[in-house]
């Protein structure tokens, strides 16, 4: 009997699954681009209305990763991972401090730009951040659906111009079109964004992969006081 039970219980659920990511990825046209452009743009407006969001980033070929937290001051906070090690880094307007490693022992004002990182403040500049990412997007796409925790997403992915790129990461190339995809609920938030394209190098295509949520307990960043 208990093994009866197993055996529906996994197709019921293989069946759930698989309803869920049954309808392939298409070009959206008509009535359906405008839905996903009311989707994408409802997303930027949430986002932008948000106190502050819970980021985790990551691009292995390019050796990076980072974990914090982002607010409209604009502002960040946490650590980072590259080759040279972990460091906690602040960024609060145009200003970055790193420590950690044997590069910062002491909190130090850096320039991101030297490692051709943006400053991770930007991120949630209306303007220029994240958000104005979803607004942005051509030949859109939209289709595929999957579960995410106790949420059923959707992936709308399309192309974001370089000119565009380049005000959130500086060090984009202009000249070039990245990819694009971000997964929304049913309620329009955001919960992930890959971006791919020439960040560094014209010939070098790299994929940044941000998972995003709301952080309802954040506190303000503030500069560090030693």
């Amino acid at each position: 009997m208990r093994r009866l039970f197993v055996i529906l219980l996994v197709g019921m659920l293989g069946f759930t699954l698989t309803a869920c990511g049954d309808k392939a990825s298409h070009e959206a046209q008509g009535d359906e681009l405008n839905q996903v452009v009311n989707h994408l743009q409802a997303a930027k407006t949430k986002l932008d209305a948000s106190s502050a969001v819970n980021i985790t980033l990551s691009a292995p070929t390019a050796d990076i990763s980072a974990t914090g937290y982002g607010t409209h001051q604009p502002g960040f906070q946490g650590d980072v991972t590259s080759s040279l090690g972990t460091v906690s880094v602040i960024a609060l307007g145009d200003k970055v401090w790193a420590k950690g490693s044997v590069l910062y022992p002491t909190w130090t004002i850096i320039n991101p730009a030297d490692f051709q990182l943006p400053n991770p403040a930007s991120l949630m500049r209306p303007d220029g951040g994240l958000s104005s990412l979803l607004t942005a997007v051509t030949s859109l796409k939209t289709g595929t659906q999957s579960r995410d925790g106790h949420n059923i997403v959707t992936s709308y992915s399309g192309k974001i111009p370089g000119s565009v790129m380049q005000k959130f990461v500086p060090s984009a190339d202009a000249t070039a079109e990245f990819g694009a995809a971000f997964r929304l609920t049913d309620h329009d938030d955001l919960v992930s964004a890959t971006l791919s394209g020439p960040f560094f190098k014209a010939t070098e295509q790299v994929t940044f992969t941000m998972a995003i949520s709301v952080c309802t307990d954040c506190s303000q960043v503030a500069a560090p006081t030693s």
